[in-house]
């Protein structure tokens, strides 16, 4: 006797969809602050916050924003101004443009990539918008500041 093939449980008509993903287009402006429980795809103007804090964000390459941003995962393809504090990791693409401190156990910035500011390579929980400016040492000229600093990425901006 042959026995039918037991049932599996289902959670979704379609099991293998992706997680939902909102967009925001290029003609959109926002002022104020975005906060949502879904990945988001932003390729329009922001001026204010993102809270995304189990979420990616991704700053498309028509996407300006000047905010502070928090989430899981925040990949960057367009102009950022602000601080951004991730759980997981921080990209910043070929065509990003961005100003800002950056906090997040992973951090990686692709050949191109336009980056000025602070980079905290901790457990994503650090101080990104605290307004603190990088550590300098007190090394009494430039010579000695580079050997106590650690790799240069370029003349404003050192790994710390």
């Amino acid at each position: 006797m042959v026995k039918p093939p037991a049932s599996r449980p289902r959670t979704s008509a379609l099991p293998n969809r992706p997680l939902p993903r909102s967009g925001i287009g290029p003609g959109i402006r926002v002022e104020g602050e975005i906060a949502g429980d879904e990945d988001l795809l932003f390729e329009g103007q922001l001026r204010g916050s993102v809270e995304l804090t189990s979420h990616a964000l991704t700053i498309g390459p028509s996407g300006h924003v000047d905010a502070t941003i928090v989430g899981r995962r925040v990949v960057i393809a367009g102009t950022l101004r602000g601080d951004v504090r991730a759980e997981e990791q921080i990209v910043l693409l070929s065509s990003a443009d961005v100003e800002a401190n950056l906090s997040a156990p992973r951090v990686s910035l692709e050949d191109g990539a336009q980056f000025r500011g602070g980079v905290d390579l901790g457990d994503g929980s650090g101080p990104a918008g605290s307004g603190s400016p990088p550590r300098r040492s007190r090394a009494e000229s430039p010579e000695e500041e580079a050997e106590a600093s650690g790799p240069v990425v370029d003349e404003q901006t050192r790994l710390l």
